[in-house]
């Protein structure tokens, strides 16, 4: 959870559309994202 906290706070600071999907497939992967 603290992870994810910290990515979202990344995203606020312009966190690129390309960053966002990697991190997407990296959490579906884990099975964070159904």
């Amino acid at each position: 959870r603290e992870v994810i906290s910290g990515m979202e706070e990344d995203a606020d600071e312009g966190f690129s559309k390309e960053d966002e999907e990697r991190v997407k497939d990296r959490l579906r992967a884990l099975g964070y994202l159904d």
